[in-house]
């Protein structure tokens, strides 16, 4: 979905520019996006990563380098 939204931010951008006689831009290049597309499509993650892992807006504790827990003073729900 990101991917998706950045390509369609730079066309978007990209149309104005033309209408308007102004340069266009380029957050990510032909090359860069057909790599891209390959790595998604065989399903490769980061080193560590599985694609199972929560997503960015998900509340969870702060765990500290020493390994140190906080945990949540509330869950998600109690503030429903």
């Amino acid at each position: 979905m990101g991917f998706d939204r950045i390509l369609g931010t730079q066309a978007a951008c990209n149309t104005a520019a033309v209408a308007r006689g102004r340069p266009q831009i380029s957050l990510i290049n032909p090359e860069e996006e057909a790599r891209i597309r390959e790595l998604i499509a065989a399903g490769t993650w980061l080193d560590g990563w599985e694609g199972g892992e929560p997503a960015a807006d998900t509340v969870m504790p702060i765990v500290y380098q020493n390994g140190a827990v906080q945990p949540l003073l509330f869950s998600v729900e109690d503030a429903a």
